[in-house]
């Protein structure tokens, strides 16, 4: 036990302190307050906490840190400057001497910054930010410029933990948020070591939170995990696949070590996204042997996620998308054969039938479709798969619903059956839609686009499609959806029995809000919101989702919800994948909800006031 603890005392003593408190601010994990850095840095800082008697010091050190926060590097290096020259005996003269040469290398001053890490070296060779210097002055860095400099500059390749500052300064919460971007930076640097420190952050005796456990396992799940020249050295080694078996033996002893259900779900989706056949079974394994139906739900809806970064980042050009879609299928299907849980195999369902989309055998899509027909029980869930064998349109799914809407027991099989071989043989629509309307919306049917502001359809380009987006108090931000028809005839392919105003009275659209790839909100449009004309012809869809005026609009509101259902914990500082998803849903006895009608993904930049 204290191995491990020291263990993680000696990743804050070389590598947190070389990733420090600025790399918190782009972790972006959901589980951490949301916390200004200025803010912390103040209380990190008091002159009485650290018993400083020399006022000017800690102003100077202070602003520095301050402006860090706003990222001003040149700003930040004048009030570090300022501190060691005019307060240079001051004891924490070292700790200033790093910040400095960070600052520094943020503005690519490699000079400043060899001369900085040499000063702190020679005259301080007993401060904890030592080792932290050393490791900075062997980090591959560009050539050095041979031009003059002052001399009280310093140098710096990674950030520190405050360890020189008494521990009464570190509050539970702020000795996390530094291990958390300590573990961000050593596995840049070292995924090995990272690895086999969340192995002692997991294990029965670690004396770690859950908020540490759960922020250090979605650190995996961020994109863009290691620098381009560690990923190139990993991808070139062929140390990938010893890496991903390492971290599948670390996440498995881990999920039997915690009975955490947060824990256990945080370990589940970092396991479905190393996207290879081991992980695929030791979740199936997972589910067979596990009880708690919260747990066992992650593990169906953790199959079919495609941000597997976890893979992406260990494996690099040696990644193979959807490596893992035939694997997860066919756990899925064993799934819904075993379970005894109805409402456990209807999600499994809906998720084979996302998987079975990437599958390129789609013969065997409705093969194993029919089989899991032919087995089931509850009338609700072939109901689901009648009408998946009617979108699937291959032979033997066609024959399969001819022969239920002839000879089947059940009048209401019947029609479903009916139902689904007229959609499958493209039924006329119920309402005239306005169809396709531009090239434009040709090569981007069932997508949906960003905007910054509103833009006229006629002058709409691709090239005004968003791929990036800075997040801030007072952004707007606009969707448009391009579809290939109308919301009523989407409605009438789940109801063709309905009428135009039944469709229109009891459906709408199904919005569903990921982060990162994980499904955090899910709403059922409220059926009066939009016109029943928009609903009738409309084929795109433009709406305000964060307009900055007063307008009252439904697209506003459901984004506002989003926000107050989990939104707001999961957009922390930092950079995210923001997916929304749109489909049709029905409300008649039963909820039907339809197939995707379009998708489109945001890379956002969360900046927080």
């Amino acid at each position: 036990m204290n191995a491990k603890r020291d263990s993680f005392k000696q990743i804050n003593k070389t590598v947190l302190k070389s990733s420090a408190f600025l790399l918190i601010i782009g972790i972006g994990i959901t589980s951490l307050p949301v916390t200004n850095f200025a803010q912390t840095s103040n209380q990190a800082v008091s002159g009485k906490e650290i018993n400083i008697q020399d006022e000017g010091f800690v102003k100077k050190f202070r602003e520095g840190r301050d402006l860090i926060d706003s990222e001003e590097w040149a700003k930040a290096a004048e009030k570090f400057n300022e501190a060691v020259t005019n307060y240079p005996g001051h004891k924490s003269v070292d700790v200033a001497l790093y910040w400095l040469a960070f600052c520094y290398k943020k503005q690519k001053k490699f000079k400043e910054v060899e001369i900085t890490l040499d000063r702190l070296l020679k005259e301080f060779p007993a401060s904890s930010w030592a080792d932290d210097a050393r490791v900075m002055k062997v980090a591959p860095i560009p050539p050095i410029p041979n031009v003059p400099v002052t001399p009280n500059v310093p140098n710096l390749i990674n950030l520190p933990n405050q360890s020189n500052l008494p521990d009464k300064l570190l509050s539970a919460d702020r000795e996390d948020e530094i291990k958390i971007a300590a573990f961000k930076n050593l596995l840049s640097a070292d995924p090995k070591k990272a690895i086999q420190t969340l192995g002692d952050t997991l294990s029965p005796d670690s004396k770690a939170g859950e908020i540490l456990k759960q922020s250090m396992l979605r650190v995996l799940r961020r994109p863009f995990l290691l620098e381009n020249q560690a990923r190139a050295s990993v991808s070139a080694s062929g140390a990938g696949n010893q890496l991903l078996t390492l971290l599948r033996e670390t996440l498995m002893k881990g999920f039997q070590a915690d009975s955490s259900s947060k824990i256990r779900q945080e370990i589940i989706y970092v396991l479905a996204g190393l996207d290879d056949e081991q992980s695929v079974n030791h979740l199936a394994e997972l589910f067979a042997s596990e009880n708690n139906p919260v747990i066992k739900k992650s593990i169906i809806n953790s199959f079919g996620n495609v941000y597997n970064f976890v893979s992406r980042n260990l494996l690099g050009s040696g990644y193979k998308e959807n490596s893992s879609r035939k694997f997860e299928f066919d756990k899925l299907a064993e799934i819904i054969r075993s379970e005894k849980d109805v409402e456990l195999r209807r999600l499994a369902f809906s998720r084979l039938q996302l998987v079975g989309l990437w599958t390129k055998a789609k013969s065997k899509v409705a093969d194993t479709f029919i089989q899991l027909l032919d087995a089931e029980t509850d009338e609700q869930l072939k109901i689901s798969i009648i009408q998946a064998l009617g979108d699937s349109k291959e032979n033997p799914a066609l024959k399969k619903l001819t022969e239920i809407a002839k000879n089947d027991k059940s009048d209401k099989l019947k029609l479903e059956a009916a139902t689904a071989l007229r959609t499958s043989d493209n039924s006329a629509d119920i309402v005239k839609s306005e169809g396709v309307t531009s090239p434009l919306h040709q090569a981007n049917v069932g997508k949906i686009t960003f905007m910054s502001k509103p833009i006229p359809k006629e002058d709409y380009k691709e090239t005004d499609f968003l791929k990036t987006f800075e997040l801030r108090e007072m952004s707007e931000l606009y969707v448009r959806v391009f579809m290939n028809n109308s919301l009523t005839n989407y409605l009438h392919r789940l109801a063709p029995e309905l009428t135009t105003e039944e469709l229109i009275k009891k459906g709408n659209y199904q919005f569903s809000f990921f982060v990162d790839g994980v499904l955090i909100y899910e709403e059922n449009l409220n059926v009066f919101a939009g016109s029943p004309e928009s609903k009738n012809t409309k084929t795109i869809l433009s709406v305000p989702l964060i307009p900055t005026n007063n307008l009252d609009i439904w697209s506003k509101s459901v984004w506002k919800r989003f926000l107050r259902n989990g939104g707001e914990d999961v957009l922390t500082a930092g950079t995210h994948t923001l997916k929304i998803e749109i489909r049709p849903y029905l409300k008649t006895s039963v909820l039907k909800v339809g197939d995707l009608i379009a998708d489109g993904e945001l890379q956002l930049t969360v900046i927080k006031p």
